[in-house]
């Protein structure tokens, strides 16, 4: 590797924090694999990369990113640190507690010892979830993967039978559940989507996008106050320790629901926080444009045009209707960003 290349590294680590500080977790994830990709050993990224997994709530990815980091540089405090920190939040307490108290050598700064105690003392007042290796842990993250590309490429029925196998090593991975549930409303049976939906808000009460979801199914179904009833439950549910993808998806349903005047002032809420959003930005000029605002959709587009496609296609759309030369009812303004920034479900 020549010393230009090296420092073109650096300043694509340095991006990528900058990113995750801004809370553009999806771009900092790439600009960090983009790293890794070239230099599989750069420490900085690994631990870039692992700190955007847990604050996106993808605690398995984040363990398997920091266990190579740790047996890179084993006395590395900061990679110990999150390694517990992600290994709670699995809810494997004994693990975790392992990995915190490496941080309690005297070499380590003392704020990070004085955090380690801390999480320490609340863990020990926790019961332990470690019902399967955390091998076995990895194993159906890359099984959930695999279903989700599936998902995508809309094979339901090989994505279900995937899941299926999830759920018979973790029966309540919540996830897999909302996503046969996914499945199913793709396949047309909304009853069971509504089933697997609710089972999945059952295991977990956190879980807003099934709370959403239901609100979707109910939504189709006609059922206006039921819909009603568990949108707004789910909007209730979002707070500033919501992951973003589920923000993503719920700016996503409101406008998909036709709530487009609902859609645009949560998006503008959320983007109170998650400034400079690519995604957000994306979904609030779409909303904008569905309610005929194409010019405040337009300004709205050139903030990302440079970083995404779609959002430059959609101001030359909007710019043929405001010239008479297409309509609204012709323009196809979709919610759904092809684009890096996108999230898994």
């Amino acid at each position: 590797m020549t010393r230009n290349s090296t420092h073109r590294l650096e300043d694509l680590c340095k991006k990528g924090f900058r990113f995750y500080d801004d809370k553009r977790y999806g771009e900092a994830v790439d600009l960090f694999l983009h790293v890794l990709y070239t230099d599989p050993l750069d420490v900085d990224a690994m631990i870039g990369l692992a700190g955007c997994y847990i604050s996106m709530c993808h605690f398995t990815d984040a363990v398997r990113i920091l266990k190579i980091a740790a047996d890179i540089d084993p006395d590395d405090p900061l990679i110990r640190y999150n390694l517990g920190y992600a290994l709670a939040c699995m809810g494997r307490i004994s693990e975790a507690r392992q990995e915190l108290r490496r941080c309690l050598k005297p070499h380590v700064p003392r704020d990070m010892k004085e955090d380690a105690e801390k999480l320490i003392s609340i863990l020990d007042k926790l019961k332990s979830d470690e019902a399967i290796s955390i091998e076995k842990e990895v194993m159906c993250q890359d099984l959930f993967l695999e279903a989700q590309q599936l998902l995508y490429s809309q094979r339901y029925r090989e994505a279900i039978q995937i899941y299926e196998q999830i759920l018979k090593i973790k029966p309540n991975h919540a996830a897999s559940v909302a996503n046969i549930g996914v499945c199913y409303e793709h396949m047309g049976d909304l009853e069971k989507a509504l089933k697997y939906f609710r089972s999945a808000y059952q295991l977990d009460e956190s879980d807003t996008l099934s709370l959403m979801n239901m609100g979707r199914i109910f939504h189709r179904q006609g059922c206006d106050q039921k819909a009603e009833e568990y949108i707004q439950k789910g909007l209730k549910q979002v707070s500033p320790v919501t992951p973003p993808r589920d923000i993503y998806r719920i700016a996503a349903f409101l406008v998909e629901m036709g709530r487009y005047i609902q859609g645009e002032t949560f998006i503008k809420d959320q983007l109170r926080e998650l400034k400079g959003n690519v995604q957000l930005t994306f979904l609030l000029g779409v909303a904008m444009a569905k309610q005929g605002k194409l010019s405040e959709a337009q300004e709205v587009w050139r903030e990302i045009e440079n970083e995404c496609k779609e959002a430059k296609d959609y101001i030359e759309i909007a710019e043929k209707i405001l010239k008479g030369k297409s309509t609204l009812e012709e323009a196809d303004f979709k919610t759904m960003l092809v684009a890096r920034t996108m999230e898994v479900l």
